[in-house]
């Protein structure tokens, strides 16, 4: 586990609790409504294209697998979840017990998941905020593409990069009156470190402990999708926030999401 990932484990884990506090929902109260679910409008879309009865679905970067069991409800045969906060694992698997739908869930770091795991899931999927925390895209998407089986699909629905270039509105480069500005370089090489909590459930902020994530442009991304061995069949721009920080710029003509799906040998 590098030095960042380690500090990121401890960060996750502290924001456990308050982002418990922070919820307006009951995540079981929604896994079990006949048409709740987690995941957004594109996410569904996608997974409409590629099919899920049937199939095995890994989920990178699960958090409490909200989202992963979601997909099982629609039909998938089993579903795994992969994440580094034990914590947020440990309600995964309280999450999937309650509403009797079949997910596991792994604690681990993305990089060191078992090689018993290669060419498991017909559908590997990540979603908002994932990709942010590592310092090296390419090895996340070489992780990706090996847990695929041949003929998978990876289906990535995360947060656009140009967002990056902007501050959000409690950091010192916002302008109320121009929230489109750009703040930041869109190439920024050098970690994010904040100390403010990662509270995007609840909206708050709290003094926590030390968190890096790194920014990438969109050729990054899909330079390392392509080198990981996987042929990216359709990528979409939205203008909707899935950030939790520029729903403010919704719908107003500016890419704040995207999704990508790509496969795994011909088709």
């Amino acid at each position: 586990m590098s030095n960042y990932a380690a500090a990121n484990k401890e960060a996750w884990e502290e924001a456990f609790e308050v982002h418990k506090r922070g919820r307006k929902v009951d995540l079981v109260d929604v896994l079990l409504a006949p048409e709740g679910t987690f995941l957004d409008a594109p996410v569904l879309a996608a997974l409409g294209k590629i099919g899920v009865a049937g199939k095995a679905v890994g989920q990178l970067c699960c958090n409490n697998g909200r989202e992963l069991l979601s997909i099982v409800k629609l039909g998938a045969r089993s579903g795994v979840g992969f994440d580094i906060a034990a914590n947020f694992i440990e309600e995964g698997r309280a999450l999937a017990e309650k509403t009797e739908l079949n997910g596991r869930f792994v604690c681990t770091d993305i990089a060191d998941i078992a090689p018993g795991y290669n060419g498991a899931f017909d559908i590997v999927f990540v979603s908002a905020g994932a990709m942010t925390w590592f310092q090296d895209l390419g090895a996340f998407f070489e992780k990706a593409s090996q847990v695929l089986a041949p003929e998978g699909y990876l289906l990535v629905h995360e947060i656009h990069p140009f967002v990056n270039m902007l501050a959000t509105k409690d950091e010192p480069g916002f302008d109320a009156d121009h929230p489109d500005k750009v703040v930041y370089s869109y190439f920024r090489a050098d970690p994010w470190v904040e100390t403010d909590g990662m509270d995007y459930v609840g909206g708050t902020t709290y003094p926590s402990k030390p968190f890096y994530s790194f920014s990438y442009t969109m050729e990054t991304i899909v330079n390392a999708v392509a080198q990981s061995g996987l042929t990216i069949a359709e990528m979409h721009e939205y203008p909707e926030d899935i950030s939790a920080g520029f729903g403010h710029l919704n719908d107003r003509g500016f890419p704040l999401s995207f999704v990508l799906l790509a496969s795994k040998g011909s088709r």
